[in-house]
């Protein structure tokens, strides 16, 4: 993956953390059920992050806590080295291969 392309899906993350905080602070601290409530709480602010989400380039966690080992959302294409970005309920980001990706996800329910 190429910096800036790195650099694009942080700030995308960034901003996701910040509204699904919202989503979460509003349903007593889990987060958006479904794409629409999240949808509505971005209203029209991020085009760009709405159009990656709904055609797929991240999958999104629904209800999930907002804790440090909690995943809210993920690239879903692996860069050359097998790698996905992933984004936790405090917000921070990391990159991880599939195996922990599939651990984090599971451990999230």
């Amino acid at each position: 993956m190429v910096k800036q392309e790195r650099t694009k899906i942080e700030n995308d993350f960034k901003n996701l953390a910040i509204y699904y905080r919202h989503c979460s602070n509003d349903n007593g601290g889990r987060g958006p059920a479904r794409w629409q409530e999240l949808k509505a709480q971005i209203g029209n602010d991020l085009p760009s992050l709405t159009k990656s989400i709904e055609n797929g380039r991240y999958i999104i966690i629904y209800k999930s806590q907002m804790g440090s080992n909690d995943l809210i959302a993920y690239e879903k294409q692996a860069d050359t080295r097998g790698l996905h970005v992933a984004l936790f309920g405090d917000g921070h980001i990391v990159t991880i291969g599939k195996e922990e990706l599939a651990r984090a996800n599971k451990e999230k329910n």
